[in-house]
């Protein structure tokens, strides 16, 4: 399996795991780290990128290499053994946040990756759609695989403190106010998800929005008389019923039908008279002829005469 699919495996585990931070930002504060031993990764995921914060455990195996330049290639080494003492990584919001002015932003801002003008950038984008996106680096190129992204010099990684005791938590942090320096001038594509895959109902405008000048890179200011254009209904029409024509489809012209006689199929009647079987005759026995019990009984046989003849 390539490495950039296992590393998009275990992106897609631990976003199904998120669990948004409640702790009140003000209690945090930050421990400074060498930034020698991080690598701000973008990583593919489904249709996009995902920010991966890789940590090297010093005096252990290496975790990553990196290839080439502008853009330079994160190629992940710890896929090939066990990095459970060797590397950390922060896969979504619940383990790295912003952090500029000395407050905690992660219930302010969040993080999301665009392509713009041939490379990545890393912006921060607001949860309330009126304050500024702000920009903390870019990959300064285009490339397959996974990219570092290199954060702008106002910007470095940190680790939150709860008290005295520091945690796995990882600030992309900027001491310094949200100044106008630190916006950003990319362009945040309007879509239906939102950055570390949290969905996004974005509603329409209710304000006329100004243009963009392509050639001063800002917004124009409109006229105050200016009106939205009322939105019409478009009318929808019925469409006409036609009673649909019945026609009598065409008869072919059949052959004649060849009518034959009927057959008699009864024996001709014979021109003989049926034949006349004389019924037999009986005569009667004489009294002195009945046999005694002493004698065999004798019967007359019946005598036949014959018919005439014609």
């Amino acid at each position: 399996m390539k490495p950039s699919l296992v590393l998009s495996a275990i992106i897609s585990l631990a976003a199904i795991s998120f669990v948004p931070s409640t702790a009140r930002a003000s209690s945090f504060d930050e421990q400074e780290l060498n930034q020698n031993h991080f690598a701000v990764v973008a990583a593919p995921y489904r249709h996009g990128y995902n920010l991966l914060i890789l940590e090297q455990i010093p005096g252990q195996e290496n975790c990553w290499s990196e290839v080439g330049q502008s853009p330079t290639e994160i190629e992940p080494l710890f896929l090939n053994f066990d990095f459970t003492n060797a590397c950390k990584r922060s896969s979504d919001s619940n383990n790295y946040s912003i952090r500029f002015d000395g407050k905690d932003r992660g219930l302010d801002y969040l993080t999301n990756i665009v392509e713009q003008d041939g490379e990545l950038h890393l912006i921060g984008v607001p949860r309330d759609s009126n304050q500024p996106q702000l920009h903390l680096g870019k990959t300064n190129g285009l490339a397959s695989g996974s990219l570092k992204i290199v954060l702008n010099p106002q910007w470095r990684l940190t680790k939150r403190l709860h008290g005295d005791n520091p945690t796995d938590h990882v600030y992309i942090s900027n001491n310094s106010d949200r100044s106008q320096e630190l916006i950003s001038h990319a362009v945040q594509p309007v879509s239906g998800t939102q950055p570390n895959n949290q969905v996004r109902y974005v509603t329409p405008p209710t304000q006329p929005v100004n243009p963009i000048d392509p050639n001063l890179g800002y917004q124009q200011s409109m006229p105050n008389n200016y009106q939205q254009p009322a939105y019409q209904q478009p009318a929808y029409q019925q469409p006409a019923y036609q009673q649909p024509v019945y026609q009598q489809p065409a008869l072919t012209p059949q052959q004649p039908i060849t009518v034959y006689p009927q057959q008699n199929t009864l024996p001709p009647a014979s021109s003989q008279p049926p034949a006349v079987y004389p019924q037999p005759v009986y005569y009667s026995v004489p009294v002195n002829s009945v046999p005694s019990p002493q004698s065999p009984a004798v019967y007359p046989q019946p005598v036949y005469q014959q018919p005439p003849s014609n």
